[in-house]
């Protein structure tokens, strides 16, 4: 009977024992599985994470763009960025913005250069916004072909009017408006 008791005990052992846990095959599996998963979700993750960064030149040049044909509007000139009277607070957590040096009665360009910190994730961009003799505006927002460390990360809007408004508004770069 003891012995029986014996042999009892130490297979119930057995079938605890191997349900209780993993073995390292199955654990192998499961971490190369992750690993390819996160290999695959990984850049994609990050793309969307600069497009959102990306996001502050767009949005940021945009109103820029409109403060400028309100203020040419009233004024009956385009201004520079650091006029108070233009209504826009260009500081960005991702950008630099600059803007024209002096006030201009037909065209005003503004950039939005990449902080060195995300220089190699993000774009820089331009924008212009010009006037044919008071009667029309027209506007242009330019994306650099490459990210702002690359080779590729010049910007540059057309010079006036015409040019921004013809069928190449971007001298460097490409339109994204």
């Amino acid at each position: 009977m003891n012995s029986q008791f014996k042999l009892t005990i130490l297979q119930y052992l057995r079938v605890v024992k191997r349900e209780g846990g993993f073995t390292l095959i199955e654990l192998l599996v499961t971490m190369t599985f992750l690993s390819l998963l996160m290999a695959i979700v990984m850049p994609n993750i990050i793309g969307q994470i600069a497009k959102g960064r990306q996001a502050e030149a767009k949005s940021v040049l945009g109103i820029i763009n409109r403060a400028q044909q309100s203020y040419k509007g009233e004024k009956g000139t385009f201004t520079t960025l650091n006029n108070t009277s233009l209504g826009v607070s260009a500081n960005g957590q991702f950008y630099t913005f600059a803007g024209p040096a002096s006030n201009n009665i037909n065209y005003a360009a503004h950039t939005a250069t990449a902080v060195a910190i995300y220089s190699n994730d993000i774009k820089n961009y331009a924008s212009a916004v010009a006037t044919d003799n008071n009667t029309a505006f027209s506007t242009v927002i330019c994306e650099s072909l490459g990210s702002a460390a690359s080779g590729q990360g010049a910007v540059a809007p057309g010079s006036d009017y015409t040019a921004i408004s013809g069928s190449n508004p971007c001298v460097t770069g490409i339109q994204i408006n």
